[in-house]
C-alpha cells in the first residue's frame, strides 16, 4: 500500500553521500486539531530521497528548498522516536520514498523541465517493462501545484 505525504519544507533538504547515489533528506511537521482538546498538535514526517543521474541530482539540489512544496510517496511507514530538547519525540519515516510533485518559487517551466530531464535519465538507467500496464498505473506522476 502506497502512502502520500505533502510536504511544504521548513529548511533546504540535507545532502549525503549513498554509495553510487547522493541522499537527500527531507522533514516536515503537518499542524492539526485535536477535536477533542481543541489544541494544535503536529505529526512529523521525514524521507531519505535518492538520485544517481546527475540532472536528477541537480534538480533535487535546486528544488528540495526551505518554501518548496514537495509530495512525496512511499511504499511503507515507520515511528521513529528520539530524544529531543522538549522530551521524547515521534517522527513517521517515510521508507522507499519517492518525489512526485514539487513546487518552487522558481520559474515553473525549469523546475518541470530539470525534472524530466532527470525522470527521462532515471528511466533509461532503469529496465523498460515487455508490456505497457493497462490502467491506474499508465498515468503521469508530474502533478503540477498551481
Amino acid at each position: 500500500m502506497s502512502h502520500t505525504v505533502p510536504f511544504r519544507l521548513n529548511e533546504n533538504a540535507q545532502e549525503f553521500a549513498a554509495g553510487e547515489y547522493i541522499g537527500f533528506g527531507i522533514r516536515c511537521g503537518i499542524k492539526y486539531q485535536d477535536q477533542k482538546t481543541k489544541t494544535d498538535l503536529w505529526t512529523n514526517y521525514k524521507a531519505a530521497i535518492f538520485a544517481k543521474s546527475e540532472s536528477q541530482i541537480n534538480f533535487y539540489r535546486s528544488n528540495l528548498i526551505k518554501g518548496a512544496l514537495v509530495v512525496v510517496t512511499g511504499d511503507k511507514q515507520c515511528v521513529e522516536t528520539f530524544k529531543g530538547q522538549n522530551g521524547p519525540q515521534s517522527v513517521i519515516k517515510i521508507l522507499n520514498a519517492n518525489v512526485i510533485a514539487v513546487k518552487t518559487d522558481r520559474a515553473p517551466d525549469a523546475a518541470q523541465q530539470a525534472h524530466a530531464n532527470g525522470i527521462n535519465a532515471a528511466q533509461q538507467q532503469r529496465p523498460q517493462p515487455q508490456q505497457q500496464a493497462v490502467g491506474f498505473d499508465n498515468f503521469d506522476d508530474d502533478i503540477p501545484f498551481n
